[in-house]
């Protein structure tokens, strides 16, 4: 029988679009948050995120995703892009080849892009093997 998926989440949303701006939060340095080392905090498990964004229109928030995937070395595992009213579009994505706090400083990147209305992240920790 498989074990369940543990996961930790770390969110920042369009309401904390302020909070993304200051130096300590896009750091990944939120005293007490506890996030800073997530795969010390799990010794041979393998560590992967889940990142949801949300957004104005599907090229304008693929086009601004993309690079900032790249620039942190992530790996898309998997991609759903689902369209709704109004050119309103959600993008979820499995991403390896992050660390934590890279994937708190990706989703405060996002915020900062005007088609970007929400993004957040979830830490997922898998068995190996």
């Amino acid at each position: 029988m498989n074990a369940p998926d543990i996961s930790i989440k770390s969110k920042i949303s369009s309401e904390s679009r302020s909070e993304a701006a200051k130096p300590e939060t896009r750091a990944g340095n939120r005293s007490g948050d506890g996030l800073d080392d997530v795969a010390a905090l799990f010794p041979g498990m393998e560590i992967s995120h889940d990142l949801r964004i949300s957004g104005q229109g599907d090229a304008q928030l693929l086009c601004s995703v993309s690079p900032l995937l790249k620039g942190k070395g992530a790996k898309i595992i998997t991609l759903s892009l689902r369209s709704g009213n109004a050119g309103q579009t959600s993008i979820k994505c499995r991403l390896s080849g992050l660390t934590s706090r890279a994937a708190r400083e990706l989703v405060a990147d996002l915020l900062h892009r005007a088609e970007v209305t929400s993004a957040q992240v979830e830490h997922v920790i898998l068995k190996a093997g």
